[in-house]
Parts: structure tokens; C-alpha cells; sequence
């Protein structure tokens, strides 16, 4: 159910963090943009382990109530 969506912000924090990589080499960068992706990459972290959690319901603590046996 969440699994999609947890692909996408997995690959949200991949980009930001290449991005920031590509931004520390860069010594003409500006310090306040690389700290403003430093908090999305956390905010994004964030978001991604709150969605690990809701699957890891998903898949472990719902019952499915449509069982045909």
C-alpha cells in the first residue's frame, strides 16, 4: 500500500543527497541553500520512516477480514 510511495521518497533522498555532494565540492556554493537541503533531506527521512512504519503495519498487524477459506 505504501511501498510506492516509499520508492519515491527513497529516491527523493538519493537526488538530495547528490545534490549536496555535488553542492560541498562547489566551493561558490551558498552556505544557506546547502543548510536548506540539509533540513529537507532530514524532513524527507522523516516522512520515510513514517511510511516504513505504517507498511510494516500493513503487512504484519492488519487482519485481512476477506480470507476465503
Amino acid at each position: 500500500m505504501y511501498r510506492q510511495r516509499i520508492a519515491r521518497l527513497e529516491q527523493q533522498v538519493y537526488d538530495l543527497e547528490v545534490k549536496i555532494l555535488a553542492a560541498e565540492k562547489d566551493k561558490s556554493y551558498d552556505a544557506d541553500a546547502l543548510i536548506a537541503m540539509n533540513i529537507e533531506v532530514i524532513d524527507v527521512y522523516s516522512t520515510l520512516r513514517k511510511y516504513k512504519q505504517l507498511q510494516w503495519e500493513e503487512d504484519h498487524e492488519r487482519i485481512d477480514f476477506e480470507d476465503d477459506r
